[in-house]
C-alpha cells in the first residue's frame, strides 16, 4: 500500500515505509542510482511497505541488476537535521 505525504520540513513529496524494526522511515518518491533502500510492497504488518537498507554485497548486488532502491529522505531533505531523533 503506497503511503505518499508532504514533508513538513522541505515540502517535497515522501513515501513512508517501515522499517524492519517497525519504525517508520521517509524515503524519497522515485528510485535512483544512488539509492540503497530496497522497498517490498506490502511486506510489512498491515499490508505496509517494508524499507530495508541494503549495504555491501547486497547493495552492490542489487545495483548490478538494476534493482529500483529509493533514498532516505533524511539523505535529500534539507531540514533534515529538525527531524532527527536526538
Amino acid at each position: 500500500m503506497l503511503h505518499f505525504d508532504e514533508c513538513r520540513g522541505c515540502g517535497y513529496t515522501i513515501r513512508w515505509v517501515r522499517t524492519e524494526k517497525g519504525g517508520n522511515m521517509p524515503v524519497d518518491p522515485t528510485p535512483g542510482r544512488e539509492g540503497n533502500i530496497r522497498v517490498i510492497v506490502g511486506g510489512a504488518p498491515g499490508n505496509k511497505d517494508l524499507g530495508v537498507v541494503l549495504s555491501g554485497h547486497a547493495l552492490n548486488m542489487a545495483k548490478a541488476a538494476d534493482e529500483r532502491l529509493y533514498t532516505s529522505h533524511f539523505a535529500s531533505c534539507a531540514a533534515a537535521d529538525e527531524w532527527r531523533q536526538k
